[in-house]
């Protein structure tokens, strides 16, 4: 089926999925759902409120908030009110943050903490279009009171919802969400500006549309898989992987971790079938099964040396597009679930695989992954492609590469080996930026990546080099 926009995207799978727990969040030691039906209320709800706030349509509306539930319910609000979200780190420093609220112009924006609401009401008096400021958690109030500069209203999301619900408001929002197209704007992600200035992307809904319908064919989520969100929603990659993708086109079911520090609990408790990360958290994971070996007596450091010299014969083979014989099979199977058991419990044991973007990924972790009987694939992408270019497929990875390139993304080299891509995931440009925007895109829609690769003999790319200055740690900044 064509779909024209994120929200209705959205609302086909409320009438398909109504009952369906779709997102959870952790609250008072508690997961608690949200289903599909009570975010679709909810969404509209606020959505109209944002109307009667005089949200106009195509008008920004940031959000600053911790990755939830109601960070989901913020972004598909505006979407609805026919306006664009404006993600922005909850670390942002305050001239940061008045740097990204007036260069996009938002006069609403959401937050959820009291360090994010004083840190907008610090810089609002440098502000004088910002005019609301929506709290998404009702327990921010407590205690001492914010001091609210002149002309700006902070109310709660429960306040918005409430204002909402005027069945004029509603009806503006059923007018709004049939008028989107998939060439509006949707969202304008600020790059994190280590090469200068802070650009903004801009997107539209087709870009979005696009990549998760590709990343979808590539990845086969599916309603069946349970997915522990951890990175930030203002990431590009786990806004469209982790949220748009297997969340609104797959009807995936998504938990909320409730932070780094508790990772592993909440693996533990959830029990996902489907991981997105960047190379850093894949690292420490390696790191800490490494130094419990190291701690290990000599039987046990022998028994773990000799399943991950199996396990990572065994890779190679599958790698390769073979299969193992029965006697590394069988050494695999007497050494393994000794070894990686533990391992594979504390991840939920029930996981069907894993993604990294955002950052290399050393092949030796993923090898290491794979030993243990964790398929870790690597992605390629940017925010300027919505953002994933080419990602490993399950039954067709090799490490070391970012696989092959999505079934609707085309990809070329330059004469000096920069990586060129085409598509309808291509950014539309840089917010107010025209000559940065000329200087990466051409007049055909190709935009250079900055990234030098080489395509492998089966049509996998790997990434070789960097052609800007520019290098991107493994948590992916």
């Amino acid at each position: 089926m064509v779909h024209g926009s994120i929200p209705a995207v959205f609302r086909e799978q409320v009438a398909k999925l109504t009952i369906r727990p779709m997102v959870y969040g952790k609250r008072d030691r508690h997961w608690r759902p949200l289903t599909w039906g009570q975010m679709g209320r909810r969404v509209n709800l606020a959505a109209a409120g944002l109307c009667g706030l005089g949200v106009e349509r195509g008008g920004r509306v940031a959000i600053v908030s911790d990755s939830g539930p109601e960070w989901v319910l913020a972004d598909l609000a505006i979407q609805s009110a026919g306006a664009v979200s404006v993600p922005a780190y909850e670390t942002s420093t305050p001239d940061q943050l008045a740097w990204l609220l007036e260069h996009a112009e938002c006069r609403q924006v959401f937050v959820h903490n009291r360090a994010q609401l004083d840190k907008v009401l610090q810089v609002a008096p440098r502000l004088p279009q910002l005019a609301h400021v929506i709290h998404l958690d009702e327990r921010i109030l407590e205690g001492r009171r914010p001091t609210v500069p002149p002309g700006v209203q902070v109310q709660s999301l429960l306040e918005l919802e409430q204002r909402g619900d005027d069945p004029a408001l509603l009806a503006e929002v059923e007018a709004r969400v049939a008028a989107l197209t998939s060439d509006d704007l949707l969202t304008i992600i600020y790059t994190s500006g280590t090469t200068g200035v802070p650009k903004g992307v801009m997107l539209t809904h087709g870009n979005l549309i696009a990549n998760c319908e590709g990343a979808g064919r590539a990845l086969a989520v599916s309603s069946d898989d349970v997915l522990l969100s951890f990175l930030p929603l203002s990431h590009s990659f786990e806004r469209m992987a982790g949220y748009y993708m297997s969340m609104l086109f797959c009807g995936a079911t998504v938990y909320f971790a409730e932070g780094m520090g508790r990772l592993i609990q909440n693996m533990a408790e959830v029990r996902p079938t489907v991981v997105t990360g960047v190379p850093r958290v894949y690292e420490k994971i390696y790191a800490r099964f490494m130094a419990t070996r190291g701690q290990a007596g000599l039987i046990k450091r022998g028994l773990a040396d000799l399943a991950l010299s199996v396990g990572r014969r065994m890779s190679k083979l599958r790698q390769s597009g073979r299969e193992p014989g029965r006697l590394l099979e069988a050494g695999y199977r007497l050494t393994a679930d000794q070894v990686f058991s533990g391992l594979r419990e504390r991840l939920g044991g029930r996981l069907r695989f894993l993604v990294s973007g955002g950052a290399p990924l050393a092949p030796e972790i993923a090898a290491f992954f794979h030993a243990a009987g964790l398929l870790l694939l690597e992605g390629y992408g940017l925010t300027e492609t919505s953002p994933v270019v080419s990602v490993n497929r399950l039954s067709d990875f090799r490490f070391g590469t970012v696989g092959r390139p999505l079934d609707n993304v085309r990809v070329r080299l330059a004469e000096d080996g920069e990586i060129l891509v085409k598509g309808p995931s291509v950014m539309r440009g840089y917010y107010k930026d025209a000559a940065a925007t000329a200087r990466v895109l051409d007049a055909e829609g190709w935009l250079a990546t900055g990234d030098i690769g080489v395509f492998e003999p089966d049509g996998k790319l790997r990434i070789t080099d960097r052609k800007k200055d520019l290098f991107k740690t493994s948590n992916g900044k």
